[in-house]
């Protein structure tokens, strides 16, 4: 019966150290996956935030190009002038830097008007 007994307890002992070493190899599993999933999730902000600034970029550029046309109009600037070029549009610092349009659409330049006083 002792003979029993001791190995009963050699064999809990060793059940014991298997489970310890199982629950560490979960604490790691746990923290590699909540590694690759904060991984994930920081590509997509960075692609998203990529993606947002550069449409962001766009509708300024497009704003600002329909406010240049507009005021061109209002002066009576005519519309073969140079002034309404795509080049001679006036952008704010920020803006100036910037690339031309990443995805074109399409954009007129208004026709002059004549506004009555």
């Amino acid at each position: 019966m002792r003979v029993s007994l001791k190995k009963t307890e050699t064999q809990l002992a060793s059940a014991k150290k298997q489970i310890k070493l199982r629950v560490k190899e979960l604490g790691n599993k746990d923290a590699e996956r909540e590694k690759a999933e904060q991984a994930a999730y920081d590509a997509i902000m960075a692609k998203t935030a990529q993606s947002l600034t550069a449409q962001l970029r766009d509708v300024v550029r497009t704003f600002y190009l329909e406010v240049w046309g507009e005021a061109l109009n209002a002066i009576g600037v005519g519309a073969n002038s140079d002034l309404r070029g795509p080049s001679k549009v006036y952008y704010p610092l920020p803006f100036a830097s910037l690339p031309v349009l990443l995805f074109p659409c399409q954009i007129q330049i208004l026709p002059p008007r004549h506004l009555s006083p």
